[in-house]
């Protein structure tokens, strides 16, 4: 092998060398996070939000207007069990209003 043989390998090595250094695999670039999704008994509650993955909608929860001690948790509490009872296999409830939320099933 001659000197310039030996310079041009050389130069292509390096270069292969350094871009190995600085290209990522694509399975290493991640989806940013818009925010973590309160979780009760295994439904994701979006309240005020939307789910940003697509999803189609099971149908809606309506409550009572009035939950015994009118305090949010135990509205919570209440609205995610009557999803559950309504709709077994929802994935999580978008809260349209405090007595009406829609349950939903990711695609």
């Amino acid at each position: 092998m001659n000197k310039s043989n030996f310079l041009i390998l050389l130069f292509i090595l390096s270069a292969f060398l350094s871009l190995a250094f600085v290209m990522k695999p694509a399975e290493d670039v991640q989806k940013p996070k818009m925010a973590n999704v309160s979780n009760e008994d295994g439904i994701y509650l979006f309240l005020m939000c939307d789910p940003v993955d697509k999803y189609e909608t099971l149908g809606e929860v309506e409550g009572p207007v009035l939950v015994w001690d009118h305090k949010f948790p135990t509205t919570l509490k209440y609205m995610t069990k009557r999803t559950k009872k309504q709709y077994p296999n929802a994935d999580g409830a978008i809260m349209l209003s405090q007595y009406k939320w829609k349950a939903i099933k990711f695609k």
